[in-house]
């Protein structure tokens, strides 16, 4: 759920289809993320970092499903309350992900390989996420999606 493009086809779906609410829309999120991502970095310390991995991927499965639901109910009811709930939905799930995901995905994979793989480890590591989030997959999956 990570950039601009997939929370802005969430939110035209749910009638925000004017452009600068769709900006409005977007700059909350990412401001949203900044605040909720400095917290993160400032308690890290005070919680495990096993405990806030695991609470934090079982937050943001719990509201993705929430969100999936919410939007299942929009699409066949058309019920504005959900509408709103999937939106809301998408705001948890991106402070849940920057709580843990944003600030020890560094950190997790250099812990996790032992010294002599860790420069080849991250860069497979970087390679894939870049690969994944920057387009290379996109042609894939909207002909996948078509």
């Amino acid at each position: 759920m990570e950039g601009a493009s997939s929370h802005s086809a969430c939110l035209s779906r749910y009638k925000a289809s004017s452009e600068i609410l769709l900006l409005i829309a977007s700059f909350r999120l990412q401001i949203f993320n900044l605040f909720v991502s400095v917290i993160g970095v400032i308690y890290i310390q005070r919680v495990p970092r096993r405990t806030l991995w695991l609470g934090s991927t079982i937050a943001m499965l719990v509201l993705y499903s929430m969100f999936t639901a919410a939007s299942a109910v929009f699409d066949k009811t058309g019920n504005r309350n959900a509408g709103r709930a999937a939106v809301a939905m998408i705001f948890l799930y991106n402070g849940a992900y920057d709580l843990s995901y944003s600030i020890m995905y560094y950190s997790y994979v250099l812990e996790v390989l032992p010294y002599r793989m860790r420069t080849k480890g991250m860069a497979l590591s970087l390679a894939v996420d870049y690969g994944v989030s920057s387009g290379l997959s996109s042609p894939l999956l909207s002909e996948l999606t078509a």
